[in-house]
Parts: structure tokens; sequence; C-alpha cells
């Protein structure tokens, strides 16, 4: 059982190939027909919730497609990895927002194919100056990302034209931003664990999931942070927190991937944008603990259902709070 989290924040999208400017570090979606009518360019493929049906891969009317479908999203070290018609994104190439994909993946630039991307179940998204094909997914119990542990299926965003207040208002598989709707696409986008899933000098990006070239600074997991900052003060990315919980640095992860939070922390939440997650969907990582002094921040350490453990975080009565024995107050877990 995992706890639940504010989503990531969405990307404002136009058509065609607009690029983002409100965050960089996340992709902006390109439709694969641009210019089609309907909130998401009414194609037969375009139903956010739909990812890849819930299998690898997606289906083809294209020669070779499966062949295609079956290589797009694989980890690869250089172009001779991947099936003629796609491409190895190594994980030195820097040619994401803000740098390479940890472990390489097989790809296609769709700048100019995009429709080509989408018959090979891919969606084709916006990095910086460059668009590359990415594979579909769906969130829950289902197959995804090749069963890799440094991807993970993850929200993307299309603005739509329609004003809300809450969620509600804008129909299935959307979300509530900023008062305009966005429609989530899953799809299968890097998610490094730390240092050892990127080459040496560059580090991992615990917001975008990349391996960039100098490793973020800021305050670490769980601090306070002020969304109204000129900069983000947090190692990962300052996000509001529900009801009294205030503003906290956040970072993300794969769930289910082992070592996906690095020492002394686990991949335990959730994003409230990606219903029903399961392993191999996106995350949020938690400090481990065992009772209340393992705990910084004025965060408790609260009860992981189905385990004696915890996580550090804001109590609620939803959870029970691991409350230290007298004797071992002041020791964090595995202490004497």
């Amino acid at each position: 059982m995992r706890a639940s989290l504010p989503a990531l924040l969405a990307l404002a999208a136009g058509c065609g190939n607009d690029v983002s400017t409100s965050d960089p570090r996340r992709p902006l979606v390109i439709e694969a027909a641009a210019g089609r009518g309907g909130a998401a360019g009414g194609s037969s493929t375009d139903n956010p919730a739909a990812g890849a049906g819930g299998s690898e891969g997606g289906a083809s009317g294209a020669p070779g497609g499966s062949l295609l479908a079956d290589a797009l999203g694989r980890a690869c070290d250089d172009d001779h990895a991947c099936p003629s018609g796609l491409s190895c994104l190594t994980d030195t190439s820097n040619a994401l927002a803000g740098g390479s994909p940890p472990g390489g993946v097989c790809t296609l630039d769709c700048k100019e194919a995009s429709l080509e991307c989408d018959a090979i179940g891919g969606r084709c998204l916006t990095f910086a100056n460059r668009s590359f094909c990415l594979q579909r997914c769906s969130f829950g119990g289902h197959p995804k990302c090749h069963g890799r542990d440094d991807f993970a299926c993850e929200p993307t965003y299309r603005q739509v034209e329609v004003a809300c207040d809450v969620d509600g208002d804008c129909g299935a598989s959307a979300v509530c931003r900023s008062g305009a709707c966005y429609l989530v696409y899953p799809l299968c986008l890097p998610r490094c664990r730390g240092p050892a899933d990127c080459p040496a000098p560059a580090a991992c990006d615990p917001v975008s999931g990349e391996c960039v070239a100098e490793a973020p600074s800021g305050k670490p997991l769980g601090a306070m942070c002020d969304l109204s900052s000129s900069e983000d003060e947090c190692r990962g990315v300052c996000l509001p927190g529900s009801g009294n919980s205030g503003e906290r640095c956040h970072e993300f992860c794969t769930l289910g991937a082992s070592d996906a939070c690095g020492a002394g922390a686990d991949c335990v939440l959730t994003l409230d944008s990606a219903p029903g997650s399961a392993s191999g969907d996106v995350g949020a990582c938690a400090k481990r603990c065992s009772c209340d002094a393992a705990c910084d921040f004025g965060l408790e350490c609260v009860s992981l259902e189905g385990s004696g453990a915890g996580y550090c975080a804001v109590s609620s009565t939803e959870r029970p709070v691991l409350e230290c024995p007298i004797s071992g107050f002041g020791g964090a877990p595995g202490g004497s």
C-alpha cells in the first residue's frame, strides 16, 4: 500500500511542434496528426488512458512495424542494438532537455514523423530542440517499459481549451491544473536511480530522471521549501502538500525498482495523475524510518501498511505514527 502525492506540475502545450516554456525538464506532447478536430486531435489512438493497451509495444500497419514496436524503448549502447528504422539515443547523447537517457533507448527522431511514431506504439515528444518517439504505456498492473528499472511509466500532459476548478470538470483521463484542463498521456520516460545508472562523470537528476552533466544541489528530500521562490530551492522539486502539510522537496522514482531512491529511502508514494499505480509506474521517494527519531523537518514516521517499517511524512489520521520507545529515543533505524 502506498500513499498519495500531488501530481507533477502540468505543462503548457500547444499544437504541432510548439515547445513548452513552463518547465524545460519535462517533455511536451506532439499530436500524431496536428490540426485535426477535437481536444486531443481526434485520432483513434488518442485516448490517453489507453496507453499501449496494457501491453508492450503497439500495433502497426506498416511493413516491419511489429519489429519496431517490439524494440521501441529498449535499452541500447549503439545503433546496432536497435532494428533498422530506429536509432539508439545513448546515455552520453545529451540529446534530451537536460541530459541523456540512462541505459540508452531505441527511438525514432519524429519531428517530421509523428504518424510513424504513433504507428509503432509511441508518442512523439519534444525535448528542447529535438523530438523523439517514446513508448506508450498504461498505469496499473500491466507489463510496461520492457521491465526497465531505469525508466518509468509517467504522465505527460497536453493542455486543452477547457477551464476548470477541480479534476472532475475535465472528464476522464484529464486533470485540472492552475484553472486549465490537461489530458494525461502515460509514456515510458527516463528515470535514473542514482549515479550507478549514469556514466561518470554524469549525475542523476531526480526530477527529469535523465543523466546530467552536474549533480543537482539544494534542499534534501522532505525539507520545507517555498514555491514562490524565484528558483527551486530543492535538489529535487518543490511541490505543495495536501491539507496543512506545506510545501516540501520531492524526488521521483520507479515503483518496484531496486534501489529506486538510493540509501535510506524507498519509492512508496504515488502520484494522483497516475491512478492505480503499480510496479513500473512513476512514484516519489520518502525517507525510511522505524520510529519518529529517524525523521527530520518536522515529519513523523508513518506506518507502511504490510510491514513493520515506515516512512517519514506529515502525520494523518489514516495511518498510525511509529513512536520511538523511551529507551530508543534518538536512535535512527539500525542505530544502537
